[in-house]
């Protein structure tokens, strides 16, 4: 074989190649978009195959890893889910939202210490994301550590002054460590702004325990 057509044989390999990596990337594109929109309408079972396929065809897929784990939490299979996102991790450690949702199932699964971790780190990355802090906020509450609890819902009303599930969820923490001044106030501008049906009776029980 000459140079040239050694060259010319080197160029249709490489187109070849070059035809063949597209034509991955389309199909793991289109079966995430499938994915994602299966997960958007509840139809977990069908994005957990989709984002399978995601993955056969581009095994280093973050997003897919992390999406399919919450297909996985929605179904129940939590052992499932945490593998997905500790692999999602691993592919992208400065992914916050990661981090979140591994904090999320360990939330609902009442591993409280491994939810704050998670949620300690995704801090640190994005500071700025409201629903991290409400989260490790809940799942202060959950450990009965009002005072970090409170922290962090006044970081939500930083973010949001009207907020009136925050002022609840403060009002909340500050009945349950005395505070009564405060947790009177805060339960008072909550129905101010205007709280769910639930939140709403709760919060008019709680004034009523505190004399208001």
């Amino acid at each position: 074989m000459n140079k040239k057509t050694l060259l010319v044989f080197l160029v249709i390999c490489l187109f070849l190649v070059t035809c063949n990596q597209s034509q991955v990337e389309q199909t793991a594109e289109l079966h995430y978009n499938r994915g994602i929109e299966y997960l958007e309408n509840g139809e977990f079972e069908k994005a957990i195959s989709e984002f399978d396929s995601v993955i056969e065809n581009d095994p280093e897929n973050a997003l897919a890893y992390a999406n399919r784990g919450f297909a996985y939490f929605n179904k129940g299979y939590n052992s499932h889910a945490l593998a997905d996102y500790d692999r999602a991790i691993e592919i992208d450690p400065q992914n916050a939202q990661f981090y979140f949702f591994r904090g999320f199932t360990n939330y609902f699964r009442e591993q409280y210490d491994l939810a704050i971790a998670d949620f300690d780190r995704a801090i640190e990355i994005d500071p700025q994301d409201a629903l991290t802090y409400d989260y490790r906020g809940l799942t202060y509450l959950g450990m009965d550590n009002c005072d970090q609890a409170i922290s962090d819902f006044e970081k939500l009303i930083i973010f949001d002054p009207n907020d009136a599930r925050a002022y609840f969820l403060r009002g909340f923490c500050n009945s349950e460590i005395g505070e009564q001044n405060k947790a009177v106030s805060d339960l008072e501008r909550a129905l101010e702004l205007g709280l769910s049906p639930n939140l709403h009776y709760t919060a008019e029980n709680l004034l009523d325990e505190l004399g208001q």
